[in-house]
Order: structure tokens, then C-alpha cells, then sequence
């Protein structure tokens, strides 16, 4: 996996956050930079630069890896190489206005705020919140 990332990206760079260690398990979460200069899951080079998350887990016994566990953000390494709508100009609220949104807490606050109201849209009579809401309605 590392391999196929670091030929996409050449001047890939880890950048370890936290580091923590309880028992036999160490997580770390990262900030990963890289340029898009090959191949990375279909997609041709951009040459466009990407910044995204992940947080690993990893177990060791006797001294060894004995399992890993990891979550990477790829739908923000998507978005940053054009290949998903998105980014930073988002829908927010409940109307079709744009908002610019400067980091990931705010992409997804809009994130859940745009498919709450999609929820809604797609049946809003059958959605338990919105009846709720409409019978404390005055």
C-alpha cells in the first residue's frame, strides 16, 4: 500500500500529531502532504498538492505487528484532486447558498447539515425529527 502511495505521490510526508501507547497498542494520528505526480487509484497525475488525516492502530504481541487498523481520509484526497464535487465551497444551511469553510470540523458540520436536509427533502413527512418538529410547532 505505502508503495503504491509513494509512487503517486514522490515527496509524500508523514507528519505524526499524537503518538499514544496504552497496553499493547500504539495510535497515531497523521497529517500526510504529497504532490500528485503518478497513478493513484485510476486517476492520472495533476500534479495538484493534497493534505489529508489518518489515525492508525496498531497491536503488537511478543514484540511484533499482530494487527493494524487505520482510517484515512480518502474522500479529502479525492475532493483536493478534483475527482469528487466538493472541496471547499459547500452547500451550508438550508438554503443553496455556498459557504467557504476553512477546515475539516467545518466540512463536516456542512457535510451533516446538507444530508440532514437531503434526509428531509427525500420524504420529510416520513422522517420522525421533522414530525416531531411540526407538532411543537405552534
Amino acid at each position: 500500500m505505502f508503495t503504491r502511495l509513494h509512487s503517486a505521490f514522490p515527496d509524500l510526508h508523514v507528519t505524526v500529531e499524537d503518538l499514544i501507547e496504552e497496553g499493547d497498542k500504539v495510535v497515531g494520528r497523521n497529517t500526510v502532504t504529497g504532490t500528485h505526480e503518478g497513478e493513484y487509484m485510476g486517476l492520472k497525475p495533476t500534479g495538484r498538492s493534497i493534505t489529508y488525516n489518518e489515525i492508525f492502530i496498531i497491536r503488537f504481541a511478543d514484540g511484533r505487528i499482530a494487527e493494524t487498523w487505520g482510517v484515512v481520509d480518502v474522500l479529502s484526497q479525492l475532493r483536493q484532486l478534483g475527482a469528487v464535487p466538493g472541496g471547499l465551497l459547500m452547500r451550508a444551511g438550508f438554503g443553496d447558498t455556498p459557504a467557504i469553510h476553512s477546515g475539516p470540523r467545518d466540512r463536516l458540520a456542512t457535510d451533516k447539515a446538507w444530508a440532514s436536509q437531503s434526509h428531509a427533502r427525500q420524504d420529510p413527512q416520513a422522517c420522525g425529527r421533522h414530525r416531531r418538529a411540526r407538532a411543537r410547532a405552534p
